[in-house]
């Protein structure tokens, strides 16, 4: 790994990342492969891998991302991703892993007016430069990734920062090139965007102007209030593979979204189901969704 930077406030991150790595193990096993975490994966080996957001507490302004890994051994190793330690702000991130076990982070970062989404990929023990995804006037933030065959990204995003609406797009990992239009998969018939309410709970959610996902009222707007009958049902949004295609979600007040493109009509087609009572204990919020899709993507 690249050198670690010597000042103190790092050295200090490192070591509480330590035991948030040791945490994440024992939460999550392992020996499994799977998704942790928004910003944590663990590899077949049982590696986990985590990156967070960290900074300077004394100077706000130095912050960025911190990668950390933990062997099966319980070995851990933490290093900064240089480029992303700087004034520039750099959050929400999300790491994943390609089929042949490189590991991929997406994050977004404020390029002076909004933010964008970048994608950096570790190889031979270094990160690639940063690729930028987007370049638009909205704020692109909590992005999700799954990352399939051929060095191909899938990206859920919330396409205006917290409000949405959300968007799908596929990614090179190689180049950062798009490789096809950005989708909205989340969203049915709707006519002009809802503006944000600024309301309790709904600042925290994707979506607010995509009629296809359903609020805790039953109005088919987006929402991140919480699950009460079903805690475990905690707000979510993201990405799983489907009859070859990618497939989308969102988990809010409840309601678990799924959308599936048809590959005829190439449209998107919505399905609703209501977690009140899931089993979450037993199975996952992951493992209903790729149910869902699955049995969707095969429907005539």
């Amino acid at each position: 790994m690249s050198a670690l930077r010597p000042s103190g406030w790092l050295l200090r991150v490192l070591t509480r990342s330590v035991f948030a790595l040791l945490l994440v193990a024992a939460m999550g096993g392992m020996s499994m492969v799977g998704f942790l975490a928004d910003s944590s994966v663990v590899d077949s080996s049982g590696r986990v891998i985590m990156v967070e957001v960290v900074s300077d507490p004394e100077n706000p302004s130095d912050q960025g991302l911190l990668y950390s890994e933990q062997n099966p051994q319980g070995q851990t190793q933490s290093e900064p991703i240089d480029f992303t330690i700087d004034p520039v702000l750099d959050t929400s991130p999300t790491v994943a892993l390609n089929p042949g076990g490189g590991i991929v982070v997406v994050w977004s970062r404020h390029d002076g007016s909004d933010f964008e989404l970048m994608l950096s990929r570790r190889e031979n023990g270094y990160w690639t430069l940063p690729r930028t995804l987007t370049s638009n006037v909205t704020l692109d933030t909590e992005a999700r990734m799954l990352v399939g065959a051929q060095d191909i990204a899938h990206v859920l995003w919330w396409g205006n920062g917290e409000g949405g609406p959300i968007y799908l797009r596929s990614f090179n990992i190689l180049t950062g090139q798009p490789i096809n239009t950005r989708q909205e998969p989340l969203s049915s018939p709707r006519g002009p965007s809802r503006p944000r309410s600024g309301g309790t709970g709904w600042d925290e959610a994707g979506g607010m102007d995509e009629p296809g996902i359903p609020s805790a009222s039953g109005n088919l707007a987006a929402t991140a209030l919480p699950c009460l009958s079903n805690p475990d049902a905690a707000p979510a949004h993201g990405v799983v593979m489907a009859c070859g295609q990618p497939a989308a979600y969102q988990l809010s007040a409840c309601n678990l979204v799924v959308g599936v493109r048809d590959p005829v009509t190439l449209s998107w087609r919505q399905t609703i189901a209501n977690l009140q009572s899931a089993p979450l204990g037993t199975t996952s919020v992951t493992s209903i969704v790729q149910s869902i899709a699955e049995f969707n993507c095969q429907l005539p």
